[in-house]
């Protein structure tokens, strides 16, 4: 999840189709009403919107959907960085590492290297 707060751990999804999931969400866990939705080590970025809160579960209802190839244009770059950062960097993933290295060189011409942040 990306959006004014970025969130290393998705919730749980209880519930995913084309328009929209379902997360089961802690009480008192601070969602974003609107943010960027990465699942799993697809491609695919959602730009989501908090359209129902329930005690436990939030409903989310998915704006646009963009694949890693539709992240050329120039205000989309931050989105094109973003997927790079999460796609696992594990050694033995062929796949993994050709659709990074694939997402680096279309839209770069050198690679990102995301900034450190300390806490």
């Amino acid at each position: 999840m990306t959006g004014p707060h970025d969130f290393e751990e998705l919730p749980p999804i209880r519930e995913i189709s084309a328009s929209g999931a379902k997360l089961q969400v802690p009480k008192d866990q601070v969602i974003p009403a609107h943010f960027y939705l990465l699942v799993g080590t697809k491609d695919l970025m959602h730009e989501a919107a908090v359209i129902w809160v329930g005690a436990k579960e939030i409903g989310l209802k998915f704006l646009n959907t963009y694949r890693s190839e539709e992240l050329i244009q120039p205000d989309m770059q931050f989105l094109r960085r973003l997927l790079v950062e999460r796609l696992p960097r594990a050694g033995n993933d062929i796949l993994t590492q050709e659709r990074r290295r694939v997402l680096v060189d279309s839209g770069r011409r050198k690679p990102f290297r995301a900034p450190i942040h300390e806490s």
